[in-house]
């Protein structure tokens, strides 16, 4: 049940006055759950940002990055993957926010180790036009970050993603399930709006699984499902730390009532054994009308673009009919 004890610290610190900053100065100081690590937490973030670079490779037909901005949706404590953005040769990326989470020794251990990661890889190095500049003891992150191209906004606010112009590739990783279904509407429709007079398109992975399963390994990841939304919403969620709990096909229909075009649209299927843990699982009966595959799914991935917009007219690039997917349902 060590979960149930993370969710009361989240609901404490989310009551203390303060408490925010107390937590995240025991995950530097005490838990070191922030430390950073090659095989912990920048190389699975390598691993994201390259399955963007592939999509944008492989549809948009795109190799010079250089004229595309690239804007950045949540993106935390690590900034991993605009690090692998500016060594594949993107010159300009903004950086948003809800907080400022960006510490400069952080950011500066997180620098070296994707040097270090990159140079271990001979597929990485090749793909990588030049690496990161190490961070001097003296460097300013503001200034640091405005060197290699890099803009940092926190808190942002949906006006600042029509401030951007020209065609942008926004992503937003791991961030989509915090937000309830309102904002999810009110964010997707900041993004078709900052998509639909220049071009680009939006790109994000969500879990979907129990995330609490990482911390507690003796949790199923489909708990989730056990619990009615007031528990859920009352007793687990807090200030400080939620989650929603929407199905893919859920998140696709959100999309769509926010002016964005689904050009892909995957789903990590589950396997038997993923199928038989979930029956093991008590279901509450607010879910019984959920087909199973989608409750045992693991993972959404899916890029978006403006509805009715052409990326390869908005970027003068021909794309051949084919290269579009249908986005894939469940």
């Amino acid at each position: 049940m060590r979960w149930i004890w993370k969710v009361a610290a989240f609901k404490g610190f989310g009551w203390t006055p303060g408490g925010e900053a107390i937590y995240h100065f025991i995950q530097r100081n005490i838990t070191r759950s922030m430390a950073v690590s090659a095989s912990g937490n920048v190389l699975p973030k390598i691993h994201v940002g390259m399955k963007y670079l592939d999509f944008i490779e492989r549809v948009l037909r795109i190799k010079d990055f250089s004229a595309i901005r690239h804007v950045d949706i949540g993106t935390g404590w690590m900034p991993t993957i605009p690090l692998l953005f500016y060594s594949v040769g993107f010159e300009r990326q903004v950086l948003c926010d809800i907080r400022y989470h960006l510490q400069p020794e952080i950011v500066s251990d997180v620098i070296s180790t994707f040097r270090q990661v990159v140079s271990q890889d001979t597929n990485l190095e090749a793909r990588c036009r030049h690496l990161p500049p190490l961070m001097d003891s003296g460097d300013k992150l503001e200034s640091y970050l405005a060197r290699i191209g890099i803009r940092y906004i926190a808190p942002y606010a949906y006006d600042d993603l029509l401030k951007e112009k020209g065609f942008k590739i926004i992503t937003c990783t791991d961030v989509l399930l915090h937000l309830n279904k309102d904002q999810l509407r009110s964010l997707f429709k900041a993004v078709a709006s900052a998509l639909k007079k220049d071009g680009g398109i939006f790109i994000a992975p969500i879990p979907l699984y129990d995330v609490y399963s990482i911390f507690d390994r003796s949790l199923s990841p489909y708990n989730k499902w056990r619990y009615s939304d007031f528990v859920w919403e009352k007793l687990v969620n807090s200030e400080l730390m939620s989650f929603n709990r929407l199905t893919a096909p859920e998140y696709g229909q959100l999309l769509e009532e926010g002016g964005l075009e689904i050009m892909e649209f995957h789903v990590a299927e589950p396997t038997i054994s993923d199928l038989q843990e979930l029956r093991s699982t008590k279901v509450h009966k607010q879910f019984s009308h959920i087909p199973e595959r989608e409750l045992a799914a693991k993972e959404l991935f899916f890029v978006a673009k403006p509805r009715g917009a052409s990326p390869s007219d908005l970027l003068n690039v021909r794309i051949p009919s084919s290269g579009l997917k249908v986005a894939e349902r469940l």
